[in-house]
Parts: structure tokens; C-alpha cells; sequence
């Protein structure tokens, strides 16, 4: 399920680069935002009914599926019709302040609404009944469908409308799979039609999860609103900053995606939430601080290995993102164990309060110092987010994490900054050279010391590749010489 999300990943990553090199500037500005109006309108239909069909399917011994998966399903595809009105009138009586430019972006991002109403609740089924394989296809699919259906249309000339059709192309075609794999589900069997239990942790789990979303995605629409002249050239630069900023994101979402219904699991056992709560915060020093480490120390250098160089006028708010980006991850984690554990008014209170922060900070620093002003908004929003959220969690649930693992993690993060300071990147090829002889140097280190354990590749791995996978081993053997670990694992 991690890989499957790490190609996902990958896969929406190269459509945000090729478009960056497909449209101009002020065209990809165009995408950003209409992306940033789908992620934030959609957190309603995304964030809420779904992810409680995830944990109510997850939780042993339930009797009334049918109930609970129909209980969520109307009221999401009614949420769905209500904000799909509410966008249109907001954008004809001129309440969203986006020009005549943006009236086929408006009407691509209603149908999507709509088509992704249903997808989604489908999809939290698969996840909360642990069909993992099957969602990690279906997640793959979608992002491969979006890159090649929106890369063929904005070559036919369709530009930023024409790229956000291919998400339509791609939430029709998930659908198309989630439905021949819960066809053994009789989710619309004779059963209740609601459930209060639903209605009533629908909304803080709508809250918890949205605050995340809605930090990374308001920025650019603060952009394009605050910032004075120019706005969607601006939103354009801001949009490749943050491309590349949300790679450790993605992670996180990964990690929460897998771990929640297992925390929902074993949410009435204190000892094993606190196991779960120290391994996802392991693998998320792991692998996700790395990436933002080397985001931090060569910003400029990345953006110009991945975008054209017109781009580069976003480095410094690339650092900046950086920061709020691994804060962002952390929060997420915390927020995860909360909402499994079937305490969600927990980090919805506290998300609501970061969100009025990053509101208020773009109102007031985004005409001031622009690009940098956002990215200061969305990274004092997200420290607010950690302190708080790792406050309560350390209250709850204490802390297993161990220290000596953790000053090991500080040791190879020093060494990595070390290696990127000095490796000289005056090109992509030598930008490439010094992160793989960075990260490597990162990953030998925890090896070595033992915080990067065999099992832990193992464990990742297995989410794609068999038991009987010659790689698998490989990689599994390789990490288990570097712990100097006797034994080999054969294929």
C-alpha cells in the first residue's frame, strides 16, 4: 500500500512537472488555482463521509456495513450538489474574484466534484475493509490516467481547462474499478438507510482531516487574491514551489492511509496505539526529513533540475515550504492516531485554530512580501499545528520513541547537509550526482546504526513486490549486511 502510494506519488508529480513545461507561467498559475479550488471544495466530499466508511468497515465484528456505507453515500453525493451550486453562483455574481479566463475551469472542477463524490466512498470502502492491493491499484491507475489523458489534451491545444479534464477521465475510470471490486459487498442490501453514529463523527473527522488540506492548498489562492498585479504569473512560480515542496506530503498521507485502520483495530489498547504511533513517526524521520533536508539546502538547484528556469524566482519560498511541509507531515501523523482511536474533535479543534493562523497571516504578509509572505503563513500555521498536536499526543499516549535513534537521525541529517553544502550543482546531471550521494550517505548511516532495520525494508517492500521477488531480497540482504546481521533472506 506505501508503494502504491509512492507511485501515485510519483506519477502526480510528473504531471505537475509537465505541465510546468507544457503551459506558461500564467496558464499553470490557472491550474494551481483551480486546483487549489477542487482540493479545497472537495476536502468536504473527501475528508468527512469517507474516511468514517474507512474506520467503521475496519472496526471487527460490525454487522451493519450496508448501513453504514449507505448512511455515508447520500448525504456525500447531496454535500456534493450543494457545493457544486454554491461555486457556480459564487463565481457568476464575481463573490470568487477569478476573471472571465476561468469559466471553463469552473465548469471541469463541478463535474469532477460530482464524479468524485461517489469514487470517493467507494474508495474509503476498499480501504476500511483492508483490500489494500486493490486500492493501491486503483491508485496507481488514476494518476496514470490524469498524466496521459491531460498531457495528450494540452498538446491538442486545450491548455489548463483541458489538463483538469483528464482528472474527470481519471475519477470515472477508478470508479469503474471500485465498483468491480466491492461487488461482493451488498452495500445496497435492504438495511437502514442512516446511522447517527456516522452523522455524528462525520464532522470532526471532517475537520481534522481538513485543516491539513486546506494548509496546503490556500496559500496559492492567497496568492492569487492578495497578491497585486500579475497574480496568476505569480500563482504560477508558487505552484512549482509547491510541487515540489508536498513530495514528503505524500508520504505522510501514505503512512496515515495504512496505519489508521489498524489503529482503528487496536484503538482500546493503549500499549499497541503507542507501538504504532513510535513506527510511523520512525519511518516518517526516515524517509520523509531526507527529502525535506535536501529541499531545504538547495532549493534553486531542484527547480531547475525539474522545471524550466523561469521558475526560479520561487527558491526562497521553496525553502521556506520546506519546513512547513515536514512540520505539516508530522501533524498529520498525530492527527491520524487521533482520528483512529476514534478521538476526532482532538486535532479538528486544533486544525481549526491553525487554519484562522494561516488565514489571518495571509491576509496581512502576502501583499507585503508576496511569494515569501505565503510560504511564512502556511509554515506558521503548521508549527502551530505540531506543538499543539504533539503536546496533546504526548499527554495521551506518552512517547516509545528512542532517543538514541533519534540523535543517529540528527548525525545522518548533518551529514546530508554537509554533502549538498559542499557538492558543487551547477547542472542537473551534478544536482542529481549530490542528492543520490547525499540520500545515500542519509540511508548508510541509519543502516549502519541500526535505525534503518532489514525488517523495515521487508516490511515496505511487501506492499509490491512477493516473497519470491529476487529484488526484494536484494535490497532486504543489502540493509541486512550494512546492520551486520547474520543470515541471508533467498527469494
Amino acid at each position: 500500500m506505501i508503494i502504491a502510494f509512492a507511485i501515485g506519488a510519483v506519477l502526480n508529480f510528473a504531471f505537475a512537472v509537465s505541465m510546468g513545461w507544457l503551459l506558461t507561467p500564467a496558464e499553470y498559475g490557472m491550474l494551481g488555482v483551480a486546483q487549489g479550488l477542487i482540493a479545497i471544495v472537495g476536502l468536504f466530499i473527501g475528508a468527512a463521509f469517507p474516511w468514517v466508511v474507512t474506520k467503521f468497515l475496519a472496526e471487527p465484528g460490525r454487522q451493519d456495513k450496508a448501513t453504514i456505507f449507505k448512511s455515508s453515500m447520500i448525504p456525500n453525493i447531496g454535500l456534493a450538489f450543494l457545493l457544486s451550486l454554491l461555486l457556480y453562483l459564487g463565481y457568476e455574481f464575481a463573490w470568487l474574484p477569478l476573471g472571465n479566463e476561468y469559466q471553463p475551469l469552473i465548469t471541469v472542477v463541478i463535474i469532477l466534484i460530482l464524479v468524485t463524490s461517489v469514487s470517493s466512498i467507494y474508495q474509503g470502502s476498499l480501504q476500511g475493509l483492508l483490500r489494500f492491493k486493490q486500492l493501491g491499484i486503483v491508485r496507481c491507475i488514476s494518476p496514470t490516467i490524469v498524466l496521459v489523458s491531460s498531457v495528450s489534451l494540452v498538446l491538442f491545444g486545450f491548455g489548463a481547462p483541458g489538463a483538469m479534464t483528464g482528472y474527470i477521465v481519471a475519477a470515472l475510470i477508478a470508479l469503474i474499478f471500485c465498483l468491480y471490486y466491492t461487488r461482493d459487498q451488498k452495500f445496497w442490501q435492504r438495511s437502514s438507510w442512516t446511522s447517527k453514529e456516522v452523522y455524528s463523527f462525520a464532522l470532526p473527522m471532517f475537520l481534522g482531516i481538513m485543516g491539513a488540506q486546506f494548509l496546503i492548498n490556500v496559500d496559492i489562492l492567497g496568492v492569487k487574491f492578495f497578491v497585486p498585479g500579475m497574480s496568476d504569473i505569480m500563482a504560477g512560480y508558487y505552484r512549482a514551489s509547491l510541487t515540489i515542496s508536498r513530495i514528503p506530503v505524500f508520504f505522510a498521507l501514505a503512512i496515515m492511509g495504512v496505519f489508521l485502520p489498524f489503529i482503528s483495530h487496536f484503538a482500546t489498547n493503549r500499549e499497541m496505539v503507542n507501538n504504532y504511533s513510535a513506527k510511523i513517526v520512525k519511518y516518517a524521520l526516515i524517509f520523509v526529513l531526507p527529502i525535506c533536508l535536501a529541499i531545504f539546502a538547495i532549493p534553486g538547484s531542484l527547480i531547475t533540475l525539474i522545471f524550466p528556469q523561469s521558475y526560479i524566482a520561487g527558491a526562497q519560498t521553496l525553502r521556506i515550504l520546506s519546513i512547513g511541509m515536514f512540520l505539516l507531515v508530522l501533524s498529520l501523523i498525530y492527527s491520524s492516531v487521533f482520528q483512529g482511536v476514534g478521538k476526532p474533535k482532538v486535532p479538528a479543534i486544533i486544525m481549526l485554530g491553525t487554519i484562522a493562523i494561516q488565514i489571518a497571516c495571509l491576509y496581512f504578509l502576502v501583499p507585503r512580501y508576496s511569494l515569501t509572505g505565503a510560504a511564512i503563513s502556511t509554515t506558521s500555521a503548521c508549527l502551530f499545528s505540531f506543538i499543539l498536536l504533539q503536546y496533546v499526543h504526548l499527554r495521551h499516549y506518552g512517547s516509545s520513541f528512542n532517543m538514541r535513534d533519534l540523535g543517529k537521525i540528527a548525525l545522518a541529517s548533518v551529514v546530508l547537509l554537509l554533502i549538498l553544502y559542499f557538492f558543487p550543482m551547477p547542472g542537473r546531471i551534478l544536482t542529481v550526482i549530490g542528492l543520490i550521494c547525499g540520500l545515500g550517505a542519509f540511508f548508510a548511516i541509519l543502516a549502519v546504526a541500526k535505525v534503518l532495520h532489514y525488517t523495515d525494508a521487508d516490511i515496505l517492500l511487501s506492499g509490491i513486490l512477493n516473497n519470491e521477488s529476487r529484488v526484494r531480497a536484494s535490497v532486504v540482504n543489502l540493509i541486512r549486511v550494512l546492520n551486520r546481521e547474520a543470515g541471508d533472506v533467498n527469494p
